[in-house]
């Protein structure tokens, strides 16, 4: 670790030992300039127009404060810090992946912001229809999704360690979960599909290892690779309605060519189909005129 007191830029910073406060002013902060470096506790950004990459990971940092300069917050940029609650200026354009490896329950955007918004601690698009961040430490065993919304920002659920059940049957018009979307989310044990789910992006559900069975809509018609994969080895079942069975397994296989798995074995079982990609994997052939679960 690096104490702040020998990287202080004069001309830009200001530093109070007592409080660990340190005032950031006039300048864009770059791409790791605090990683590792311990003695702040908090910070205040003034005329701030940026921040870089993984700009404050691994501190202590608990707060950090921005007046109405802000424009754009890199990758990862408050990662492994001690925040527990964010807050947005309405100046805020742009922002990058989430902090997943953090503490944060909750990030409030300013209400006369352009671009973004948020509602119950999580962060949407202005127009409600892509949810852009949901804190890892968010509070709630449940989340519903709300109707407005089409689309899941990549790694906006990664890493949640408390949230077990995910409902995403409102949101009508989601069709396509993306990549990393619920990378790593060790606490979720129940989803809930939306109706026109048509894809499962790669990696979307990668080491989500309390995830033992999960019912796929009739509208899924392929699954990217490693989507379900997880380090733990136990198998994961998923239940496939029989109208859309062959077109899912084609999916798999060719993905299972493009990135020269261990070939896929398949074993049929009289009213189910096993599938084992590298062991891990079983696919169950579901009746099509079984619904998911009502609420």
């Amino acid at each position: 670790m690096k104490n702040i007191e020998n990287i202080i830029d004069k001309n830009h910073m200001e530093y109070d030992k007592e409080s660990k406060t340190l005032i950031i002013k006039n300048k864009e902060i770059s791409d790791n300039e605090f990683e590792n470096v311990e003695g702040i506790k908090k910070i205040i950004c003034k005329n701030v127009k940026s921040i870089g990459n993984e700009a404050f990971k691994n501190t202590y940092l608990e707060e950090i404060v921005f007046d109405n300069s802000l424009k754009t917050t890199g990758k990862y940029c408050f990662e492994k810090t001690n925040i527990k609650h964010l807050s947005f200026p309405s100046s805020l354009e742009s922002m990058g992946s989430p902090a997943f490896l953090s503490v944060i329950e909750s990030v409030e955007i300013d209400k006369d912001n352009y671009c973004y918004t948020s509602k119950d601690g999580v962060v949407f698009t202005k127009d409600e229809s892509m949810i852009v961040w949901y804190p890892t430490l968010k509070k709630d065993k449940t989340y519903v999704f709300p109707e407005t919304v089409n689309a899941v920002h990549s790694e906006a659920f990664c890493c949640n360690t408390i949230m077990e059940t995910l409902d995403m049957r409102n949101a009508k018009g989601l069709t396509y979960l993306n990549y990393n979307n619920f990378f790593g989310f060790n606490s979720l044990k129940k989803i809930y599909f939306p109706e026109n789910l048509r894809e499962l992006g790669r990696t979307c559900f990668f080491n989500c290892e309390h995830l033992d069975e999960v019912s796929l809509p009739e509208s899924l018609i392929s699954i990217q690779s490693y989507c379900f994969m997880r380090d733990n080895k136990k198998k994961i079942i998923l239940n496939v309605p029989e109208k859309n069975r062959k077109k899912i397994e084609m999916s798999i296989k060719w993905q299972d060519a493009m990135r020269d798995y261990n070939k896929i074995i398949l074993h049929e079982k009289e009213d189910f189909l096993d599938m084992a990609i590298s062991g891990k994997i079983t696919f169950k052939q579901a009746n099509s005129s079984i619904k998911q679960e009502e609420r």
